[in-house]
């Protein structure tokens, strides 16, 4: 797509790319250079930025011990389970990168054999501008006895029926336990953090 005159020029022009905040927008062109082709920076005006996206990093690490791990992290909307993307964390230093675009909510998921993710949520529904968040994954074992959180389980206040943003966490759950035909699990929680602890 040609930007105009501000940014395109009438020779060859080519390789564009931005980083995720949107700011500037780098090239490859002819025009102007030192001799052959140059790259170029350019601050990008706002009808031609794109929608705001959120870069998301982070670790994945072992619940108990801390160390870093490779692990496949999955993102989906959370609203409706689709998959958006599918990347691996570090394998030295557990760290992954992603951006989400604004105005969903995600959830972060890691996959490992004989791991169970405590998967993280975020919230771009509210996001207007570039922003960069830190969202940690911590893989737990699958041990007798061991306790793993889930965080992405959603009930409207005063009611116990689930809401869909939990089908995501709940289909992980239900695929691993396919996968061990023996392994039963005990889910603990309760529907309200507002009201008195009896209640």
């Amino acid at each position: 797509e040609n930007l105009g005159s501000s940014i395109n020029t009438a020779g060859w022009d080519a390789y564009f790319s931005m980083p995720a905040n949107g700011a500037y927008a780098y090239y490859v062109s002819y025009t102007n250079s030192l001799g052959g082709a140059d790259i170029f920076r350019q601050k990008l005006p706002n009808a031609i930025k794109p929608a705001p996206v959120a870069l998301i990093s982070g670790y994945v690490f072992h619940i108990k011990t801390k160390l870093p791990m490779r692990a496949k992290i999955t993102y989906k909307n959370l609203s409706n389970g689709d998959v958006l993307g599918i990347g691996y964390s570090d394998s030295l230093t557990g760290k992954f990168e992603i951006s989400l675009p604004a105005g969903f909510k995600y959830a972060i998921l890691a996959d490992k054999n004989d791991y169970y993710s405590v998967n993280e949520i975020i919230d771009l529904k509210k996001m207007t501008a570039y922003e960069e968040l830190v969202k940690n994954i911590y893989m737990v074992p699958i041990e007798v006895g061991e306790t793993a959180r889930l965080n992405n389980l959603f009930f409207d206040f005063n009611k116990s029926v689930l809401k869909t943003d939990s089908y995501v966490e709940l289909n992980q759950l239900v695929a691993l336990m396919q996968q061990r035909q023996s392994l039963e699990i005990e889910i603990d929680g309760h529907t309200d953090d507002v009201g008195e602890l009896q209640y």
